[in-house]
């Protein structure tokens, strides 16, 4: 039977239950909108009793940006758009092509 892994400090593998936290998904998304923030939650059994033991972790919500979010942030036009893609697939290419001559690989 193979050994399981175990946390050092505390002996308890790691796959163990450990105990379940229950916390309200529209407060992380409003106080933790486009950046992290930190929580502290109590951990409960499965019923719901509680546990001795504090669940301290970060998370954050990042919303999608549109294009014209990005776009309006990074490029001030379009042009400068195209040459940044330009730009960006030869340096792709060129170190394709410099890897492939390095490792002998014929494109």
């Amino acid at each position: 039977m193979p050994e399981s892994r175990s946390d050092s400090n505390y002996g308890i593998p790691m796959d163990d239950h450990l105990g379940t936290s229950d916390f309200p998904l529209k407060e992380i998304i409003q106080h933790s909108t486009n950046r992290f923030s930190a929580r502290q939650d109590r951990l409960n059994k499965i019923d719901g009793t509680p546990l001795h033991g504090i669940l301290s972790w970060e998370c954050g919500y990042f919303s999608k940006t549109t294009l014209e979010q990005h776009f309006d942030k990074r490029y001030s036009d379009i042009e400068g758009l195209k040459k940044h893609i330009e730009d960006n697939a030869e340096n792709k290419l060129r170190e394709t092509k410099t890897r492939s001559y390095e490792t002998g690989e014929v494109d």
